[in-house]
């Protein structure tokens, strides 16, 4: 399903009338079929047929991204940088670090980071 819905939010960029009509379509398509009560099939396999399953790399991305910042806070503070800038150099390598690790989809890292500073946005 997810693979689906990725092709086709993809063609939004390429020919943004025919996308949005497709992926509406999918949208209402998964819609009523978890009205219906069909969890486990949610487009008819005809939807899906040459798809490959998504893989979930949201647990690897966020070791990755707290490991390499991990490094630029300890290379950081044993290079000497004065304290003032410390809080600066970490939290730019953050946004630099989650961007490049996130690509496209960095704001759901921001989001993460968001929630475990405390901070809830709607």
């Amino acid at each position: 399903m997810i693979s689906a819905l990725r092709i086709s939010e993809s063609k939004l960029d390429k020919d943004p009338k025919l996308a949005c009509g497709e992926l509406a379509g999918l949208l209402m398509e998964i819609g009523n079929r978890y009205a219906e009560g069909k969890l486990g099939e949610l487009l008819p396999p005809a939807a899906t047929a040459n798809l490959s399953p998504v893989r979930n790399w949201e647990a690897t991305k966020i070791v990755a991204t707290a490991t390499v910042l991990c490094g630029v806070t300890v290379a950081a503070i044993l290079s000497g940088v004065p304290d003032t800038a410390l809080t600066y150099i970490i939290g730019a390598s953050g946004v630099v670090i989650a961007t490049l690790i996130y690509g496209p989809r960095a704001r759901s890292a921001f989001d993460i980071l968001d929630s475990v500073r405390g901070i809830q946005r709607p």
